[in-house]
């Protein structure tokens, strides 16, 4: 990337030793709000633009002289109800409505690589929305770094985040696709969970290891086929089990298989 910037007082060289090239204030234009700079975007600096120019406004709101608009599309923050430029509102609302599923997106990606064999196996994801949104009202950009970076980051040092979620995850061989499905109503969040069992019915017993570990249980669900047949057992916890815990519960003759997830 070559970056550019304008600072009355910054040395030259310093900016070069950063990889930064200097550059006049009619090439970088990004500041912070102070007299000076207010409404320092207006008729005279659109003037000196090409037209259809979109402006992408990452310094503060009022340093464009809003009146002076003729045409183009600011991101500010954050808008007034006022605002002229309230096409931003629609994504900043998006947002709002995305929050609830972050950070289960992110879990549900730690679980399918934890859940995985080698979990840096993990190559094709398919993700599932259901939403009352129309399919091409969904903008899942954010959901899918999430996912992204739950599946990345607990197997490397790779640090991911928005901007690279899709550009990692393309290096790394790892191919999601999204599926959108509309609903009449909006979806429950769902359960986040820590310890998953594969096993009879054995809640009695673990839940006397973990109690004897002095280990809190947030929740306990089960699922089974049939009455005393196999059944699969999701224990939530608040502390994570020591490793003579896990032992005890791993030598329960009736445990088939079970696995501590950290989420």
């Amino acid at each position: 990337m070559h970056v550019i910037a304008h600072d009355p007082y910054a040395l030259a060289d310093r900016a070069r030793a950063i990889g930064v090239e200097l550059v006049s204030f009619d090439r970088a234009l990004h500041m912070p709000l102070t007299p000076t700079t207010s409404k320092i975007l207006n008729d005279d600096t659109f003037a000196k633009m090409k037209k259809g120019v979109r402006i992408v406004n990452v310094a503060r709101g009022g340093v464009i002289d809003e009146d002076a608009l003729d045409a183009g599309i600011v991101a500010q923050e954050p808008p007034a109800a006022d605002n002229k430029l309230m096409s931003f509102h629609f994504y900043v609302q998006m947002l709002s409505e995305l929050k609830p599923y972050v950070v289960p997106a992110e879990k549900l990606g730690r679980l399918a690589v934890q859940l995985v064999a080698g979990g840096s196996g993990v190559k094709t994801v398919k993700v599932t929305y259901a939403s009352a949104r129309a399919p091409d009202d969904l903008d899942t950009r954010l959901l899918r770094a999430m996912i992204t970076k739950g599946i990345i980051e607990p197997i490397s040092s790779v640090f991911v985040n928005l901007v690279n979620a899709d550009f990692t995850a393309k290096q790394r061989g790892l191919r999601i696709s999204e599926e959108r499905i509309v609903l009449d109503g909006s979806p429950e969040s769902p359960l986040d969970f820590i310890q998953v069992l594969d096993c009879e019915c054995m809640i009695g017993t673990v839940g006397s290891i973990l109690g004897e570990e002095n280990v809190n249980v947030s929740f306990m669900t089960v699922g089974r086929i049939a009455p005393r047949k196999q059944a699969v057992m999701a224990i939530g916890v608040d502390d994570q089990p020591s490793k003579e815990a896990l032992k005890k519960i791993g030598e329960v003759s009736a445990i088939e298989e079970f696995v501590f997830l950290k989420l």
